[in-house]
């Protein structure tokens, strides 16, 4: 802006002086949303694991359960010490993460199962069973539209009470495997069919389940023996094979993704292995950069793989399309979207007792 100023004197010529004043900009701070990862275009070679930036959203915790809901990766209670957790978090992207629910109504728990399915009202987030603190083991079944306001379906679903190891969905039923191995199936949260022992019961052993197509896979292990069963209907299962390539292991993570079945580490380990029909398996990496974990949660989400470990929140992922492996880790303390991940993506999460804190890893 200018402004003039004009001063007269009797006897004196008349003068002016000017002077230009700048103003004071505004200042407006913005905040832009962390943008959602679109499907990725290629599937994420299991080779090449990156760390994208530290955070810490949530405290090291174990036991969680973990689900894909609404186009978010979501993270739910766990067990750090007494009382067992009843918190609840998302992530669009592992980076920037929103604390849904502090207290989400039910019994804090570890060891619960969630999964996502739609029970004719419209797509809900469940969890099912676990326990709470040490010795309080559940059997009731929750659900939520958008992670906030949970409502229960059952206090009672009739299956074995305590920590549940999978659960899925298949032919319009949720799925789960109770703590005796007894297989239990429902339409709508409240009511359970018992639909008979899986295989591994005679062999005392735990199974992770996923879908993959038409078919129901199962994987097992008693830390000496691999075991890989499938199923076309969920009750009637056929051994695949007993001579796998790689280590006996347990709590390990077990999905598919872009028609592949996935192994990710184990407790002791952090390989990665895949396979298309669970007998003929490849190693996709025997280091996968991240630690190994005492448990290991794998979410599958536009066709990304996301990996959640325990004990503390890191996040680590998958990439698409680059030789590898190779790792860099972020120092950055403010969560940043970089700008290239290919196609987007995928992002796995894990503990790291050495910092407590959680990390992304990029490549």
């Amino acid at each position: 802006a200018t402004s003039t100023i004009t001063a007269t004197s009797s006897g004196s010529p008349t003068f002016s002086a000017s002077r230009t004043v700048t103003p004071t900009p505004t200042i407006t701070n913005t905040f832009t949303p962390a943008p959602t990862l679109t499907p990725a275009s290629c599937c994420p070679s299991g080779a090449t694991w990156s760390s994208v930036t530290e955070i810490s959203p949530f405290s090291a915790r174990s036991g969680v359960a973990t689900a894909s809901f609404q186009n978010r990766m979501w993270v739910i209670g766990g067990y750090n010490q007494s009382p067992s957790l009843g918190d609840v978090w998302s992530s669009v992207n592992g980076m920037n993460w929103v604390d849904v629910q502090q207290n989400a109504g039910y019994s804090g728990r570890s060891g619960a199962t969630a999964l996502t399915f739609d029970p004719g009202s419209g797509l809900k987030l469940w969890v099912v069973g676990g326990t709470s603190g040490y010795s309080t083991y559940l059997n009731d079944v929750w659900y939520s539209a958008d992670g906030v306001t949970w409502n229960q379906a059952t206090s009672n679903g009739g299956f074995a009470t305590g920590g549940l190891d999978t659960a899925w969905v298949f032919g319009g039923a949720m799925w789960i495997v109770d703590s005796t191995g007894t297989i239990y199936s429902s339409t709508n949260g409240s009511s359970w069919a018992n639909q008979g022992a899986g295989p591994w019961v005679s062999l005392s052993v735990s199974p992770k389940v996923t879908v993959n197509g038409s078919t129901i896979w199962a994987a097992a292990s008693n830390g000496t023996t691999n075991y890989i069963w499938s199923s076309t209907n969920g009750t009637g299962w056929t051994s695949v094979t007993l001579t796998v390539p790689f280590t006996a292991r347990t709590q390990f993570g077990f999905t598919s993704n872009c028609g592949s079945l996935w192994i990710v580490g184990g407790v002791g380990l952090n390989d990665v292995w895949t396979s298309s029909d669970g007998a003929n398996w490849t190693s996709e990496t025997s280091a996968a950069g991240f630690s190994s974990y005492d448990s290991t949660n794998l979410v599958q989400m536009n066709n990304t793989i996301w990996v959640i470990g325990t004990n503390d929140s890191l996040v680590y992922q998958a990439v698409c399309g680059i030789p590898g492996p190779h790792f860099v880790k972020g120092v950055n303390k403010t969560p940043t979207v970089p700008t290239n991940l290919p196609g987007g993506g995928g992002l796995v999460a894990a503990p790291n007792p050495a910092t407590n804190k959680a990390e992304v890893w990029y490549q």
